[in-house]
């Protein structure tokens, strides 16, 4: 089959054209495609196993078919390797108080650097976060056209917030809610940047409404939809 004469006109495939194909990995035949089952997260080819076995194995369709094909290249690196302390420690408790841990500067510093130095052109450099815009399929289609995607998966309470205003691009969302806060661990000084005040002066009322106030500039400029007094359609 002509992959070319059978895309639609914005290069997605139908479920017809990869029924019936191979499945390679390791120019290893590993079986055949039966069906494709469409989730919110991402397409999975439903494979017969080439061994003749009853099960059928779950493949994503991006690593079946653009990685495979050479479309894509994938790396993933372990934020730890950035770490020189003897429990390799990336996370640390948050300034101003409050449940869980942020994820520190050094190391997301340190790493980012190393990966995108002598890179060109420059790697767009993307946080999935509750704290950002909404992923659509217009951000889709022109990251599909960057050459090189950095993407830094965060976790706990977030990652503190001087490594976005240092590198980041851009922070997707899926969040119908306030956005969350901006959050701080140690040090309190890092490349020059500076842990915001309040969240050291122990007043935690002073701290509440600090973040209280950064929820809401932060929903007005990337989210005036969630406000209620955003404008309505018709």
């Amino acid at each position: 089959m002509d992959q070319d004469e059978d895309e639609t006109e914005d290069n997605a495939w139908f479920d017809h054209q990869l029924v019936g194909l191979d499945v390679v990995r390791d120019e290893t035949v590993v079986g055949r495609v039966v069906r494709v089952e469409h989730l919110p997260a991402q397409d999975l080819l439903i494979v017969k196993p080439s061994t003749g076995g009853a099960d059928e194995v779950m493949v994503p369709f991006v690593e079946a078919i653009a990685r495979g094909s050479g479309l894509l290249d994938l790396q993933v690196h372990d934020l730890r390797d950035w770490t020189h302390d003897r429990h390799r420690t990336v996370d640390d408790t948050p300034y101003g108080g409050g449940a869980g841990m942020v994820m520190k500067p050094e190391p997301w510093g340190l790493a980012l650097d190393e990966l995108t130095a002598d890179v060109t052109p420059a790697p767009t450099i993307i946080f999935p976060s509750p704290a950002g815009e909404v992923f659509t399929q217009a951000t889709a289609r022109d990251l599909a056209g960057r050459e090189h995607l950095v993407f830094g998966c965060g976790r706990y309470e977030g990652i503190d917030e001087r490594v976005f205003d240092n590198y980041v691009q851009g922070r997707a969302s899926q969040l119908i809610c306030l956005l969350e806060y901006p959050s701080y661990t140690k040090p309190s000084v890092w490349r020059e940047r500076a842990v915001p005040d309040v969240l050291l002066s122990g007043n935690h009322g002073a701290i509440a409404a600090w973040r209280r106030e950064q929820q809401l500039v932060r929903t007005r400029l990337r989210r005036p939809d969630l406000l209620p007094d955003a404008p309505t359609d018709g």
